[in-house]
């Protein structure tokens, strides 16, 4: 089995929107308990932030490809993943839109599509082996002309 994963402080994803969204949560809250008359209004940026925080986590996936089978799994919500047997896979795309994007994988079984998954925890280093090793188990790959491979 080879897992296909990086340091949650290395993705884009923890510093554009996590650290951010936690610093202004953080902020609200002192306020919260330094004034605490104005209770009522500084619940409202908690909603917001609170979204933010829950969508950006779906950005923590990374790859698991076993003797028979590509996994995607995600870092925050552990209970979570999907597995793919290799012979149901016609081909794998990786997208990236360039800037501070992150890459986005899509497994396409026949007519199928999968959900385009936030691959931010997987290195841009690992692209090239991830992409050897899928067209050794027969599988086409489809990559962006963004994506560096080295």
């Amino acid at each position: 089995m080879k897992v296909y994963k990086r340091s949650i402080w290395s993705s884009v994803t923890i510093w554009a929107c996590f650290m951010p969204a936690l610093t202004l949560i953080c902020l609200i809250l002192f306020v919260l308990f330094y004034n605490p008359e104005k209770n009522s209004l500084l619940v409202i940026p908690f909603i917001p932030l609170i979204i933010l925080i829950v969508a950006s986590a779906s950005a923590f996936c990374y790859i698991e490809l076993t003797e028979h089978e590509l996994i995607v799994r995600n870092v925050v919500y552990k209970f979570w993943h999907k597995a793919y047997p290799y012979e149901t896979i016609t081909r794998v795309r990786l997208k990236h839109a360039g800037g501070l994007t992150q890459t986005r994988l899509q497994i396409v079984r026949g007519q199928k599509k999968s959900w385009s998954y936030v691959i931010d925890l997987v290195s841009r280093k690992d692209y090239k082996h991830l992409i050897d090793e899928l067209q050794r188990n027969g599988i086409l790959v489809e990559v962006s002309r963004n994506i560096v491979l080295k």
